[in-house]
């Protein structure tokens, strides 16, 4: 398979897996404490930095149904795809910092959907920036450990 096309796949995968594991948990992955089981996929990034369009599509494709609006498009998946770039330049520098996804996109995304929920609904944002800090912590904690579980895996390295 040419690899420009095995890459539009696998983005497009990607970006089905991320929204499907979004949307089939929606109490879990919207509100002010969220489990959003597709940031799990974050981690794919680090087999290939391209996956990146995937992730982007996925969350885009995710918050169209948020009950933020419209908004959360832009801010909701700004904080995933800055995060995952700022995290991926700090990573080709030093790959044993692969764990800085975590505290990175945790701290992205509490303030920026911290940020949301202040001025929509008028939550108070250090409570809410600690909710989505804490819950997005541990569900990219999984995530890093499912990854390294399978981080020299070759078989999986071959299909990515």
């Amino acid at each position: 398979m040419n690899k420009t096309v095995k890459y539009i796949v696998n983005n497009a995968i990607i970006a089905s897996i991320y929204f499907i594991l979004t949307f089939a948990f929606p109490a879990l992955s919207f509100g002010p404490i969220q489990f959003r089981i597709g940031e799990i996929l974050l981690f794919i990034c680090l087999f290939n930095s391209k996956y990146i369009y995937g992730i982007t599509i996925g969350t885009i494709l995710s918050n169209i149904v948020s009950p933020l609006g419209i908004i959360d498009v832009f801010v909701g998946t700004s904080a995933t795809v800055l995060s995952l770039v700022i995290s991926l330049v700090i990573i080709k520098k030093n790959d044993k910092l692969d764990f800085i996804i975590i505290p990175i996109s945790s701290l992205f995304n509490g303030v920026l959907i911290g940020l949301e929920y202040y001025f929509i609904y008028s939550n108070l944002f250090f409570i809410t920036f600690i909710q989505i800090f804490l819950s997005e912590l541990v569900v990219l904690i999984v995530g890093y450990i499912i990854y390294r579980l399978f981080k020299n895996n070759k078989n999986l390295r071959r299909i990515l």
